[in-house]
């Protein structure tokens, strides 16, 4: 995936320069975070910078990390080892759940004694689908308006179009949509339109496609409420899901899910006999796979030859977002990796050691670009294996080297 460099010579051109600081680096690995208690790195960063420097130093890390803060709370998914676990008592306001995760607000103050409790197993942000591109070429190019002279144009099929958010759409009822649709959020704010208009333009696509048809548009911004997202439509009794999202870490990856994952939820929707269709393949230039490989025994992933860094551009206002996965046992994955982004100046930017559910081989970065340049994604291992074990890295909206 993504790792940080100004000018690509500078990095990648000679042995010499990265070898300068690579011991500092390797020095650096862990900073001291996230190696006592059960919370994402990111979010302890977080705490000790609001305890250091109060609102101002905290919005600003959270600001740079994409974290939600509202006022002096901040949004979190807590897991827990009993369903029966009460997180009132930590200042935590529940906002959704899905089996032993809980998505809610709690003080940035009390995020340290949150993670401490024993029935706590992890405390990490929300975690994010991307969205996946969208036209609305599809009846000329797929020869649908011969199906629709025919007759065939969804009549009696209900259809829930699941998305970050449908901006505008009442605009376009009775147009470009069905005159009358229903509209359910599934986000914390209940915010139909969310700035969003990817889910507008994926429902428009499936209004052209079956004009007959009736339309839900659901809406959800983290996997928590994604799942509640389906839940709505599996109670909607919807013939057919259209979600032109993606999740990188919502699996295995392997065809198969695990307890608790974005991917056991749409396996229940089948189960209800619904008819999920997902948009696929988007990512080409975004994904890196290849196994465990460190000739030179630094401890970093070497990509090719000794390059130990993914580079991607990026400009002011971008959002660096990558996501990592290996092969592993999910919910006792017993290897150690932290993903990590650096500048070309060797500085470490951001990185994470903990996953994005207790026990699952995953990781996840996310940094506000403020200068522009070449950044780098590294993957360090710190159990001290050799096994050339797959890792796998998925950028969300800037392509990889």
């Amino acid at each position: 995936m993504v790792l940080v460099a100004t000018i690509a010579v500078l990095v990648f051109g000679s042995g010499g320069v990265l070898a300068e600081g690579r011991g500092q680096e390797r020095g650096e690995l862990g900073s001291g975070y996230g190696l006592s208690h059960h919370l994402a790195t990111s979010l302890e960063e977080l705490y000790r910078s609001h305890a250091d420097g109060g609102m101002v130093q905290a919005s600003s890390i959270a600001e740079r990390s994409r974290i939600t803060l509202l006022g002096d709370r901040v949004r979190v998914v807590t897991h827990v080892s009993d369903g029966g676990v009460d997180l009132a008592p930590y200042g935590v306001e529940l906002e959704a759940s899905s089996g032993l995760a809980r998505q809610g607000l709690v003080p940035i103050s009390q995020l340290m004694t949150l993670a401490s409790r024993p029935e706590v197993t992890l405390v990490r942000p929300p975690m994010e689908p991307m969205a996946m591109g969208q036209t609305s070429e599809g009846v000329a190019l797929l020869g649908a308006s011969a199906w629709h002279t025919a007759g065939y144009q969804g009549a009696g099929m209900h259809v829930a179009v699941l998305d970050l958010g449908f901006q505008g759409y009442s605009a376009l009822l009775g147009d470009d949509l069905p005159a009358v649709v229903d509209a359910h959020s599934a986000r914390a704010d209940s915010d139909i339109e969310a700035g969003e208009r990817h889910g507008t333009g994926c429902a428009e696509i499936v209004a052209d496609m079956a004009p007959a048809a009736s339309l839900s548009l659901v809406n959800f911004q983290s996997s928590i409420e994604f799942m509640a997202a389906v839940d709505y439509a599996i109670a909607q009794d919807v013939d057919v899901v259209s979600c032109s999202i993606g999740w990188p870490l919502g699996g295995p990856g392997d065809g198969t899910y695990s307890p608790g994952t974005v991917s056991e939820k749409v396996v229940e929707a089948t189960n209800s006999g619904i008819l999920w269709v997902n948009s696929a393949g988007n990512q080409a230039l975004r994904h890196w796979m290849g196994p465990w490989n460190d000739p030179d025994g630094d401890v970093f992933l070497e990509y090719v030859g000794t390059d130990d860094r993914n580079t991607i551009w990026a400009w002011p206002g971008d959002v660096i977002r990558v996501a990592m996965r290996w092969d592993d046992a999910w919910g006792a994955a017993t290897r150690d990796f932290e993903l990590a982004l650096f500048d070309s100046a060797h500085n470490k930017l951001t990185f994470e050691r903990w996953p994005i559910d207790p026990g699952d081989p995953t990781r996840y970065i996310a940094y506000l670009v403020t200068t522009a340049g070449y950044y780098g994604v590294a993957v360090i291992r710190h159990d001290g294996g050799t096994d050339p074990v797959r890792v796998e890295l998925c950028a969300y909206e800037l392509d990889l080297q």
